[in-house]
Formats: structure tokens, sequence, C-alpha cells
């Protein structure tokens, strides 16, 4: 813990928590896979779109990952939508070109 941290009781500070990744604020770190992955869709789907809506330069994988949520829930127009702004996004992506492909356009 640095000077400035101590002289604060131990808390740190915004600053000091954003420097390890934007997401790390939102929740614990990729807690909202674990909710994909424990069939908790509806939460997951809540937590991706938060993600996107205020980090969405972060992470292309979180596009993937929210079209497939989109695609348990049978939302197929939100799965080809979040894709293509994934695309947008991350242009280069070629898992995200590939998953755009796989659910036309």
């Amino acid at each position: 813990m640095d000077e400035n941290a101590q002289s604060r009781g131990g808390r740190t500070s915004f600053a000091q928590r954003n420097a390890k990744g934007p997401l790390q604020l939102c929740l614990p770190p990729r807690a909202w896979e674990l909710y994909r992955e424990t069939g908790r869709f509806s939460l997951a789907r809540q937590h991706f779109e938060w993600v996107v809506r205020f980090f969405p330069d972060a992470d292309a994988t979180i596009f993937r990952s929210l079209a497939g949520v989109y695609v348990v829930l049978g939302d197929m127009k939100s799965a080809r939508s979040i894709l293509h702004k994934g695309r947008r996004i991350f242009p280069d992506d070629t898992e995200l070109q590939n998953a755009e492909a796989r659910f036309g356009k």
C-alpha cells in the first residue's frame, strides 16, 4: 500500500483502482461470466449490457458473450445487433467477424 493510501486509512483512490482496468470497478473480476456459466442468464444479460454501455471498448469478448446470452434467452435480433456493434468497435477482431457471420447479418 502506498503512503497516500495509508494516510487515508488504507483506502485506495478511484484513480488507483481504475489503473487496473475499468471493468474491475463494476464487479469482482469476470463475475458476469460466472452468471452466464451458471445459467443465470437474465442477471448475466444485465451485467453484460452495463459493461457494454459504460466500457464498450474494454474487451471484444463481452460482445460475443452477450450475444450468446441473447441467443439463450431467445432474442436473435439483439444477438445480431450486439455483434454488429462489437464489429464497429473492434473491426479487426476475427472471432467477432466469425460470430457475426454465423448469426447472419
